[in-house]
C-alpha cells in the first residue's frame, strides 16, 4: 500500500480517476477472494502475496477517491468536504467490522459447537473455545491424546468462518465497484469559480496632486 498509494496520482494523470479506482476495487475483490481460499496450513508467503494484492488495490482506490471528493469542492468548502469524507469512511469501517465480524464469530461458534459434540467437551470448555481461536488452542493443550486433532479442527473452523466473511466483504466491494462504474466521473470535477469583470486598469489615470518644494533656507 505504501508503494502503490503514492503512485496512484501518476496513474490518475494518465488514465483518469474512474479507471484507477475501478482497477483498485477489482484488485481488492480479487485479493479477498484469493484470501478466502486459504487453509489453516497454507504457506505464509502465499498468504502474504494475497494480502499484497488486496493492499495494492486499496492503495490505488483510497487516494484517488479522496481526491475526487476534495477536488470537486471550492476551497471554502474544503473543511466540510474533508469531514464528510472521513465520516463516511469511519462509518463504513465500523459497519464492516460489526457486520462481517459478527458473521465470522457466529460461524466459528457453530463450528466449535459441532466439535464439542465430537470431542465430548463440557459447556465450560465449549465456551472457552468459542471465545477465540487462542482459547481453543489453550483448551487443546489439556485434551491429552485429542489435543492435536482438536487444535487442527478448531483452526479449520476459524479459517472457514474467515473465508465466509471475506466472501461477503468481496461482494460488498463488488457493489462499490458497480456504483463507482456508474456514477464516478472519469476525472475530478473542477470547482466552480465566480468570474468577476474588473476594469481595465491601464486606462484609468489617477489625478496627481503637485505640491511645490519648500524654499531652501540659508544654512540648510
Amino acid at each position: 500500500m505504501m508503494v502503490v498509494a503514492p503512485l496512484s496520482a501518476r496513474f490518475v494523470e494518465r488514465l483518469g480517476t474512474k479507471r484507477v479506482v475501478l482497477t483498485g476495487l477489482s484488485l481488492v475483490v480479487t485479493g479477498m477472494l484469493l484470501l478466502s481460499t486459504i487453509a489453516s496450513d497454507s504457506p505464509y508467503p502465499i498468504v502474504i502475496g494475497y494480502f499484497m494484492v488486496m493492499a495494492a488495490g486499496m492503495g490505488m482506490t483510497m487516494a484517488p477517491a479522496t481526491e475526487a471528493v476534495m477536488g470537486s469542492l471550492p476551497r471554502a468548502k474544503a473543511g466540510v468536504g474533508s469531514a464528510i469524507n472521513d465520516t463516511t469512511r469511519q462509518v463504513g469501517g465500523a459497519l464492516g467490522v460489526a457486520v462481517i465480524g459478527t458473521i465470522v464469530s457466529s460461524v466459528y461458534s457453530a463450528r466449535i459447537l459441532d466439535l464439542g459434540a465430537v470431542f465430548d467437551l463440557t459447556s465450560g470448555q465449549v465456551a472457552q473455545a468459542e471465545s477465540s481461536l487462542g482459547g481453543a488452542q489453550s483448551l487443546a493443550a489439556s485434551l491429552g491424546d485429542q489435543a492435536d486433532a482438536f487444535a487442527a479442527a478448531a483452526s479449520d473452523g476459524f479459517v472457514d468462518a474467515l473465508s465466509i466473511g471475506l466472501r461477503i466483504a468481496a461482494f460488498a466491494v463488488a457493489v462499490a465497484f458497480v456504483v463507482a462504474w456508474k456514477f464516478l466521473p472519469s476525472r475530478a470535477a473542477e470547482p466552480a469559480f465566480e468570474v468577476i469583470d474588473l476594469p481595465d486598469t491601464a486606462s484609468v489615470q489617477a489625478p496627481i496632486d503637485w505640491e511645490p518644494l519648500p524654499t531652501p533656507v540659508a544654512g540648510d
